[in-house]
């Protein structure tokens, strides 16, 4: 109960990005996670081959988490949140459609590119958006997150039964309507001139030794969480 209470003392804005990360955690795993024995059961491809369509979609996303993160600083997050949602619309149905290497890679591809653009900008929108509530709202994020992980390969499981193609198909058909709810619902906001430079946002950031501490720190832990 003190968790709803906390959800509904958000702002309109930030309770939605919470439902979309719900959302967006649900869908990703529901596909992912059942990936690779798709394409060396179902497709027969090598274990190099699968892992080079599962390495393309992991430096695709976390390799370009820059890149997004300064699109939505530039552009604005709602945008960036919209086109990486769409996106990943697009890379998963293209896993339920394509079984040839250059399809599964484009895949691959699109729905790493999907991450790297929606992950930044969504925790960019909710930081804005939450003020001094910023540590509140960021658990609260993570516990629906965590949820979404929890539940996306429960449900991936149970559609497997009906095939691949049907659980990658529901997975493109959540992402859509994550889209369409987000055009439909979440504010545009103003975005401000930028101050200085690409170039000169990410020297600025490189240059700060906690900062950068502290990414090669996480950059050490998602290494070995990828490991499972």
């Amino acid at each position: 109960m003190r968790t709803l209470a906390a959800v509904r003392g958000l702002p309109a804005a930030a309770r939605l990005l919470l439902v979309n990360q719900l959302g967006v955690n649900t869908g990703f795993y529901l596909l992912v996670p059942h990936l690779a024995v798709h394409l060396t059961g179902d497709l027969g491809l090598s274990a190099a081959v699968t892992g080079l369509v599962l390495g393309l979609r992991t430096l695709s996303q976390q390799g370009l988490f820059l890149v997004g993160g300064s699109a939505a600083d530039r552009l604005g997050a709602r945008g960036v949140i919209i086109a990486g949602c769409a996106l990943r619309t697009l890379g998963f149905g293209l896993f339920a459609l394509g079984d040839g290497l250059a399809v599964l890679i484009a895949a691959s591809v699109l729905s790493g590119l999907a991450g790297a653009l929606f992950n930044p900008a969504v925790r960019t929108y909710l930081a804005q958006e939450t003020g001094d509530r910023k540590a509140e709202a960021f658990a609260l994020f993570q516990l629906f997150a965590t949820t979404g992980a929890l539940l996306g390969p429960l449900l991936g499981g149970l559609l497997l039964l009906g095939g691949f193609r049907t659980a990658a198909l529901t997975a493109a058909a959540l992402f859509a309507l994550l889209t369409a709810a987000q055009a439909a619902v979440l504010p545009a906001r103003p975005v401000p001139p930028p101050a200085g430079t690409l170039l000169g946002d990410w020297r600025e950031a490189a240059a700060d030794r906690r900062f950068a501490a502290f990414a090669l720190a996480a950059a050490g832990l998602y290494a070995l969480e990828s490991q499972l």
